[in-house]
């Protein structure tokens, strides 16, 4: 009876203010990150409360009429709703700033062919280094996470243990449970979170070039999208989170590096090997899409 009140008050009353939490408007990023961290420390606390409901009920844990407690999973999933969160909030912030994005499709090619950075893209990237900045600055050192068993998770265990029953002093005698540090859990957290918010950057800007309503596209567009590239390469290089093996994070814009890179560089051969100068027609396979280009880069899928 124990164990089921027990279900329920995880399943139904936690669980749903959990994912109230989550849900709510306005939640900030910092919030999620941490509520991330304290449902971690929570599933591997259950332990605790299991042991517990074991010894009030002299029903040993691998006894087969003991019902399973659902902590674990409870505070997996509220893990795993919060991360989601996180990543669909990077992405949609993401969307906000691309819309600005204002390219001019037949802009000339600038004197000296260099391009200035797009003003919306300067933007982005500073919302995102800000952004990841929270994942390693929130209260508290790595180690102080990483070594103690969390105040969080404690309070909550033995609070739920001493409601259910006046005998919860057992409780101090049972071995502490081994918990993960909070700093590799939001490492992992923030990795995640950032190699999406570049695939989507990279997807967004893909799209916009391969647009099939955009019929046009002068050299000079294209050295635009080409600075703006490069940009976002070297905030990829520049490790706007830790953890990632040599280029790992710079292979979210490879599609988008090789169909810029390939579109000027035949458009320069077809220039100086043409006739008169006159660029012909020349395909361009990339990222499964078959692409015309026409001497003032007219664009036309197939």
């Amino acid at each position: 009876m124990i164990r089921k009140s027990t279900n329920v008050l995880l399943t139904r009353t936690l669980s749903h203010c959990l994912q109230y939490g989550i849900k709510k408007k306005n939640v900030g990023l910092a919030e999620l990150v941490q509520l991330i961290i304290n449902s971690t420390h929570l599933e591997h606390s259950c332990h605790f409360l299991e042991e517990f409901i074991s010894n009030i009920t002299n029903v040993p844990l691998d006894a087969v009429s003991a019902t399973k407690l659902y902590g674990p999973s409870t505070f997996k999933d509220a893990c795993h709703a919060a991360e989601a969160e996180i990543y669909t909030s990077i992405n949609a912030k993401i969307d906000q700033f691309l819309q600005l994005a204002d390219y001019d499709w037949l802009a000339p090619v600038p004197g000296g062919g260099a391009c200035d950075v797009s003003d919306y893209l300067i933007d982005l990237l500073a919302f995102l280094r800000s952004t990841f900045s929270v994942f390693t600055n929130l209260p508290g050192s790595p180690i102080e996470h990483g070594t103690l068993p969390g105040k969080v998770a404690q309070t909550a265990c033995m609070s739920a243990c001493k409601h259910m029953s006046p005998f919860s002093s057992s409780l101090l005698l049972l071995p502490p449970p081994p918990l993960p540090s909070s700093s590799l859990l939001r490492g992992k957290v923030a990795q995640t979170a950032c190699m999406s918010a570049c695939k989507h950057m990279s997807t967004s800007l893909l799209q916009l070039l391969l647009d099939p309503d955009l019929r046009q596209i002068s050299l000079g567009a294209l050295h635009q999208i080409n600075t703006d590239v490069q940009e976002c390469e070297s905030f990829a290089r520049s490790g706007p989170v830790a953890g990632f093996q040599g280029d790992t994070l710079l292979l979210a814009f490879s599609d988008l590096r090789q169909l810029s890179a390939l579109i000027i560089s035949k458009e320069r051969t077809s220039r100086t090997s043409a006739p008169g100068g006159i660029s012909p027609p020349f395909l361009i396979f990339a990222c499964h899409r078959c692409v015309v280009f026409h001497p003032v880069l007219t664009l036309n899928s197939w």
